[in-house]
């Protein structure tokens, strides 16, 4: 008489109704189980890093936006201070230009509206 070993079950008393078979099937979905878990992780990884490096750069042109519309604003108030009529008057003066005394035409007057 063969002594069974009660302390340790035999395979076919685990996997007695599924059987060899169906013991390489779980074993082929737990593989595929595991890759798939490994594979998002990995995408999760690739993809928070894809978005903290664009976040940076958004913030970056956010800050590179904002010099220049500061830069913008002061050349702005530059122009509108150089193209003054006090300021064009100013620069005429030193340059040696003169008020004129009389204004003389080529042409003669003609009325704005012709009665």
């Amino acid at each position: 008489m063969v002594k069974k070993n009660l302390d340790r079950p035999n395979f076919f008393d685990i996997y007695g109704t599924i059987g060899l078979k169906g013991y390489m099937q779980s074993k082929k979905i737990f593989l595929f189980v595991i890759i798939l878990v490994v594979s998002l992780v990995i995408l999760k990884v690739f993809l928070y890093n894809i978005l903290s490096t664009s976040w940076a750069k958004k913030i970056q042109d956010q800050e590179e936006i904002l010099a220049l519309e500061k830069e913008n604003a002061f050349l702005t108030e530059e122009i509108l201070r150089l193209s003054s009529l006090s300021q064009i008057f100013s620069a005429a003066e030193k340059l040696g230009f003169q008020k004129p005394e009389a204004i003389v035409s080529l042409t003669p007057e003609i009325s704005v509206a012709l009665k």
